[in-house]
């Protein structure tokens, strides 16, 4: 049903085009600052470590590195650590790191696992491979958990993307042909 213009008043059209115009700009601020990704590869690997079963049966000895001074041993927690991490992570796998302490604690930091425990000598950095997850009550391999879950998110994030456009499209579209309908018609009236 086409509408007729003419019968409209110079105020009406204006708060049509201001209406469309303020939709408009809601909807594009929308598309821009809204997340792209549902589900990143940080994610997996953080839900892998979380889930990860920390017995030393489960812990396999990747690596270690024994520094000299307090104070290379403190530069070798943040850089070294950071180096390995990145490996596992470019390979999918879990890592577990031990340092020497007077108590055992295990605490699980985002991207791995930070275990202090009596029995490694003093200034050394032990790297361990965690094999295995516990996902109620069945034990995955961490790796497995890993590479499904971003197999996974590639297919969710795609799907999330196309609705993502569609509704974009969708809202932008019919308001931007009314807006572009409306303006020769306020050049006229003028």
């Amino acid at each position: 049903m086409k509408v007729d213009l003419k019968d409209e008043s110079y105020t009406i059209i204006i708060t049509k085009i201001t209406v469309y115009c303020v939709i408009l700009l809601i909807t594009i601020l929308f598309i821009i600052f809204t997340p792209k990704k549902i589900i990143t590869k940080d994610f997996a690997i953080s839900l892998a470590t979380s889930m990860a079963i920390t017995d030393d049966m489960n812990l396999l000895l990747y690596d270690y590195d024994v520094y000299a001074t307090d104070v290379r041993f403190r530069e070798g927690l943040i850089k070294d650590v950071d180096e390995v991490k990145l490996s596992f992570n470019n390979r999918s796998e879990v890592l577990a790191i031990k340092v020497f302490g007077e108590n055992k604690k295990i605490e699980i930091r985002n991207d791995y696992i930070y275990i202090i425990d009596p029995n490694t000598p003093e200034l050394n950095i032990e790297y361990y491979l965690v094999k295995d997850m516990q996902f109620n009550d069945i034990n995955l391999p961490c790796r497995t958990f890993i590479i499904l879950l971003s197999e996974i998110a590639l297919i969710v994030n795609t799907i999330y993307l196309i609705i993502y456009a569609i509704i974009s499209i969708s809202i932008v579209a019919p308001f931007s042909i009314k807006l572009i309908r409306l303006i020769p018609y306020l050049k006229r009236i003028n």
